[in-house]
This record gives C-alpha cells, sequence and structure tokens, in this order.
C-alpha cells in the first residue's frame, strides 16, 4: 500500500506507516487561563474561543502503528519522540473543541505523521523530566515531586513550565475541551490543483489516563521569529498535573470543508 513518501512496492520505506496508531505518553502540563484577545490571532476561520483556558504539556511518546511493534526493537528510534504543545478551547459552529495552533516534536517521522491529520508541527528540541524506579527523591511520583521541561527551537526559547506535586487526581482538566479538532491546509501550489483548507476531528479508539497527579505550576511563555507563542499571554496559572495516557488513532473524520481566504 502507498500511503506516504518514498514510495517503494512493499511500502516499507514510506516516512509513515498507515494507522491505527497506538500512543503511550508521559505528560508534564500547566492548565491557565489567557488573554483571549491576542490568542484570537492564533484561529483559524470560523473558530471562536470557547472559553479562555489554555493547556500546555511537554512530553515522551513510545508510539507505533498497531501492527508494526516490532520496530520497537528493530528501530526504537522510530517509536519514541518527544513532543510539547499549547492547546486551545475552541468552538466550531457551536461545537466545543480542543485545537492546538501550536505543537513541537523532535522526529520528522513524528511531524509528517501529524501533519497529515492537520496537528500543526515543527521540530523542536524537548526535554522533560524523568523518573526512575532506583534514583534517589526520583523513583515514584509523590506530594512535593518537582518536575519540567521546556521547548526550544532554533535556539530560542518558546515555553518552559514547572510542576510540584501535591496530591492524586481522578482526571485532567483538557478532558472538558471536548474532541480534538486538526485544521488541514494544503496549498495548491498550480492550476487546477485542491486548494485544501478543512476541519477534522481525530478519531479514537481505546483510550485511558493514569498516574495522575495534581499541584503547582509555573510557565514562562517565550518567542521566536517564526513561532508567535507569545500570543499566548497567561493570566493565571490555575494548576500543574503530571499523568501517563494510552490511546488509540484511527482515524480523522471531515467536520467542514471552509472558502479559502
Amino acid at each position: 500500500m502507498i500511503y506516504a513518501l518514498p514510495v517503494t512496492r512493499s511500502g516499507r520505506s514510506a516516512i509513515v506507516q498507515p494507522p491505527p496508531y497506538l500512543y503511550a505518553v508521559d505528560y508534564i502540563a500547566v492548565y491557565v487561563s489567557i488573554d483571549p484577545e491576542p490568542a484570537r490571532e492564533l484561529l483559524p476561520p470560523g473558530l471562536e474561543l470557547a472559553s479562555n483556558k489554555a493547556w500546555l504539556y511537554v512530553s515522551e511518546f513510545l508510539s507505533y502503528p498497531e501492527n508494526n511493534d516490532e520496530m520497537a526493537y528493530l528501530d526504537p528510534e522510530l517509536t519514541i519522540y518527544r513532543e510539547g504543545a499549547v492547546a486551545l478551547n475552541v468552538a466550531l459552529d457551536g461545537q466545543s473543541y480542543l485545537y492546538f495552533p501550536f505543537m513541537w516534536v523532535d522526529k520528522d517521522w513524528a511531524l509528517i505523521r501529524g501533519y497529515i491529520n492537520g496537528y500543526p508541527k515543527k521540530l523542536a528540541h524537548i526535554s522533560l523530566s524523568k523518573l526512575h524506579p532506583l534514583m534517589p527523591g526520583r523513583g515514584q511520583l509523590a506530594p512535593g515531586l518537582k518536575l519540567g521541561g521546556y521547548v526550544a527551537r532554533n535556539g530560542y526559547a518558546l515555553f518552559r513550565l514547572q510542576v510540584e506535586l501535591m496530591e492524586k487526581a481522578d482526571g485532567v482538566p483538557i478532558s472538558a475541551f471536548g474532541p480534538t479538532l486538526t485544521f488541514r491546509r494544503y496549498p495548491a501550489t498550480g492550476a487546477g490543483e485542491a486548494d485544501v483548507w478543512e476541519y477534522v476531528t481525530v478519531v479514537k479508539g481505546e483510550s485511558k489516563i493514569t498516574d495522575v497527579w495534581k499541584g503547582r505550576g509555573s510557565v514562562e511563555i517565550g518567542w521566536g521569529p517564526n513561532d508567535e507563542v507569545n500570543l499566548i499571554q497567561i493570566k493565571e496559572v490555575i494548576g500543574g498535573y503530571y499523568y501517563r495516557s494510552f490511546f488509540k488513532i484511527l482515524s480523522t473524520k471531515l467536520i467542514k470543508k471552509i472558502q479559502s481566504k
């Protein structure tokens, strides 16, 4: 099956394989309220803010196609990546969604796989705290444990966050934003070509979260000449979170095609 470039008859050289994809993730995140006025500059046509809440995270992923788990030992680099992102609570035609105006990863295949599905990924350096059962003070989640991470691109610090855990929690606030909405934009480069402007939702299969802790959080927003993350102007850090998540992405579903602007 030809799913992505480069093309060979076997399909094994394609930068990404077809879905479904499995994901197991460690997240460090902060939940914040933002100034809605500058944040509106980050919204494609038709989107509105559903609230002034936002979610920023750094994370480490173990991920591969469901039918291709042998890559975890044949080439582990093709199954592990780090990601940082900014998420907003938006509305489209009265429905509330989770939308990412910014997302960064550290592997090319993670970038292309996301771009196909409408995620606005760029390559960056992402760093985050790691736990290990043999490391004193960092072997397990506990009150008072401090975690942190950052995203930097082309020499610019885009954001840095820290979390101090206080207690276990039942869930994470981002779940209330709604299903994930992405924006696919593939410009035509010649006469007669399709010019794609469309919203899709990400269709998930099994999904669960575990090891959820909440506490105090802090975040510093930076800037880059090609990354207008400074349009996220934080008014209050509501809390910090650590959690682990598993989910399966099956496909995307077209929600709306829009006129080119």
